[in-house]
């Protein structure tokens, strides 16, 4: 019964620890987004389509390590046939607001650098990855030039654009602490979307491939950090 006793205590002595290091952590994104489809150059980033984006999220740690981040981003992309010497005489164009909600998995590679010797925090920069799941809303609007008649464009306008899709985010990423509570970063990501028409090109394109996009820019978050006993402490002599 002893032993039980101990091992409970233990366990909530643990618990009560493991509690104490999770944060929540606010914060802003900002960057570009530029799209990989069937109106612009095969390249890993086209710096031609570059659109500004914003969002924020809310992320939770589980370890030192590992979070889990909620997000939302705010964007456009655009493609142009002109900034193609190969698609230059077809001649279209698009352009699609999108907003991206998702749920990501961070892995931070030095995390536990950040709790030193006696649970005093120190300042650590680290690389990060993330992998995550979402939804992307967008709406293209697509111009198809002077070849509106032919029947794969035709089939493309009849078919509409698929405004609702899911996304699969994975991306890297550096961040610093500035202080305890603070810390900024910088990360790119790719979104892979199941999708071929969020630039409402498919049978006229190359309807085998799907679409992506990605999002590349700077974050600042604000950690809300456990109040210890030793903080109440140092407050209330402050005060007194």
């Amino acid at each position: 019964m002893k032993q039980l006793l101990l091992g409970l205590v233990l366990l909530l002595t643990t618990i009560q620890i493991h509690a104490q290091s999770h944060k929540w952590e606010i914060g802003l994104l900002m960057g570009a987004t530029t799209y990989q489809g069937d109106l612009v150059e095969p390249n890993l980033y086209d710096f031609k389509e570059l659109n500004f984006a914003y969002g924020g999220f809310l992320k939770w740690a589980i370890s030192d390590r590992v979070s889990l981040r909620g997000n939302l981003l705010r964007g456009k992309i655009t493609g142009d046939d002109i900034n193609s010497d190969a698609r230059a005489d077809r001649s279209f164009n698009f352009s699609a607001p999108l907003t991206e909600f998702s749920a990501q998995m961070e892995y931070e590679f030095f995390g536990h650098r950040r709790t030193a010797e006696y649970g005093m925090h120190q300042k650590v920069v680290s690389p990060y990855v993330f992998l995550g799941l979402g939804m992307t809303i967008f709406d293209p609007e697509i111009n198809f030039g002077s070849n509106a008649n032919s029947s794969q464009i035709r089939e493309d306008i009849n078919a509409g654009p698929h405004c609702t899709r899911a996304a699969v985010p994975i991306g890297l990423g550096v961040k610093a602490d500035l202080s305890e509570n603070w810390v900024i970063g910088a990360e790119w990501g790719a979104r892979y979307v199941f999708s071929d028409r969020i630039d409402g090109v498919n049978a006229s394109g190359n309807p085998d491939k799907n679409d992506w996009y990605a999002f590349a820019g700077l974050n600042i978050g604000y950690r809300f950090s456990p109040k210890t006993k030793e903080k109440e402490e140092e407050e209330q002599a402050k005060e007194n």
